[in-house]
């Protein structure tokens, strides 16, 4: 049976992140990351929890430091799961679209992770999920030949809203006329939505 594990983000979502939780069974593992800015919990979530384990992890406060002990986590759960040959599912329950990269980053290796504001709902789409960007990844990353890149010019794309200010970060981050407008040859497709 798969083990699906719920990584929550409780300085991000509050109690909130927990709504549905009541419906999991026993081969689900929620885990609570917060820290002392968001230690007050729910009671009534530790009452009415279904039947899943749960773990809380208290991690040091400082400039992001949820999400790189979930992010930590995730990795350190997946190699866990992976030696044991065991079928698992992550969810990350933030309404942070950070995390989008580190999903992009499992998912390309084939494992089964998303986001959710709380547990009850639907994984919330990522840039990374849409099919047009899964070609356009390919060709970025056959120009660039590194994922860094390849994801920057996804998140311009992504970001802004005219074709001027696509071609403006572009310039921006590569610094290089005859680079962006190779680049822009690629992605010029893709940005038909743009004015």
């Amino acid at each position: 049976m798969p083990v699906t594990y719920y990584l929550i983000d409780y300085e991000n979502t509050n109690s909130k992140g927990l709504k549905g939780s009541g419906k999991l069974k026993k081969n689900d593992r929620i885990f609570i990351f917060y820290s002392e800015n968001a230690s007050k919990i729910n009671l009534d979530f530790l009452a009415s929890h279904g039947k899943a384990k749960i773990n809380a992890i208290k991690v040091p406060v400082r400039k992001q430091s949820l999400d790189m002990h979930i992010a930590s986590y995730i990795g350190f759960l997946i190699g866990k799961s992976r030696e044991k040959a065991v079928s698992c599912k992550y969810v990350i329950i933030s309404r942070d679209n950070d995390y989008d990269n580190i999903i992009a980053f499992w998912k390309k290796r084939k494992i089964d992770i998303s986001r959710r504001e709380h547990i009850s709902e639907k994984n919330i789409a990522t840039q990374y999920d849409k099919p047009e960007y899964n070609i356009l990844e390919v060709e970025l990353f056959k120009f660039f030949d590194n994922q860094e890149d390849t994801e920057t010019v996804i998140n311009i794309i992504e970001k802004c809203t005219s074709k001027v200010a696509v071609n403006n970060c572009l310039m921006q981050k590569f610094k290089n006329g005859n680079l962006v407008r190779e680049i822009y040859e690629i992605i010029r497709p893709y940005l038909d939505d743009k004015s």
